[in-house]
């Protein structure tokens, strides 16, 4: 990767610019409100294993340390769950009726996720 394609846009280095005459000190990102970027709190870990233990027909599929969740790993994800629907509920499968409800992340959106799907 050359120096032309890690530098800022024109229109980014402006932005910039502006924003040091305005006062500002750091280059650190600001704080935003939102979804947080990550929810493995010890607490929500604990929450989503008492969920699993009052019904055992969920699982827990856990990402892998260093694993990228992309397209590619999501469809692999969904594989399993696919292929159960097809087996055990085979009425459903043949008329359409399985809805998948994700949270419109890239990974899940991807087009190799709709192309599986």
């Amino acid at each position: 990767m050359n120096i032309l394609e890690q530098a800022l846009s024109q229109a980014r280095t402006f932005e910039w610019v502006k924003r040091f005459n305005d006062g500002r000190e750091s280059v650190a990102d600001d704080k935003y409100s939102g979804r947080p970027s990550t929810c493995t709190t010890p607490e929500i870990i604990a929450k989503v294993r008492e969920v699993i233990l009052e019904d055992r027909r969920q699982t827990i599929h856990e990402v892998p340390p260093g694993q990228t969740v992309n397209g590619k790993f999501y469809c692999e994800v969904l594989r399993r769950p696919r292929q159960n629907v097809r087996r055990k509920r085979p009425e459903m499968w043949k008329n359409g009726n399985c809805l998948l409800h994700h949270d419109n992340a890239p990974a899940h959106t991807s087009l190799v996720v709709r192309e599986f799907l």
